[in-house]
């Protein structure tokens, strides 16, 4: 049985199991890019990774 005591705990599973064979990913929502970070780390090599959000406040911070 997987202990899962929050979402992002639980965001982070499904990310460490389909990061494996993704060979392109988008984070629609990537604000500070603390997300895109993680899943940059996880990336298999040749993975296409993009990072996009619509407040510029949130990208710069």
């Amino acid at each position: 049985m997987i202990n899962i005591n929050n979402a992002v705990q639980f965001q982070h599973l499904i990310w460490d199991r389909v990061m494996k064979h993704a060979n392109i990913v988008v984070d629609a929502t990537c604000g500070n890019g603390h997300d895109l970070l993680y899943l940059a780390e996880r990336a298999k090599k040749g993975c296409h990774l993009y990072g996009i959000d619509i407040q510029m406040k949130a990208i710069n911070s």
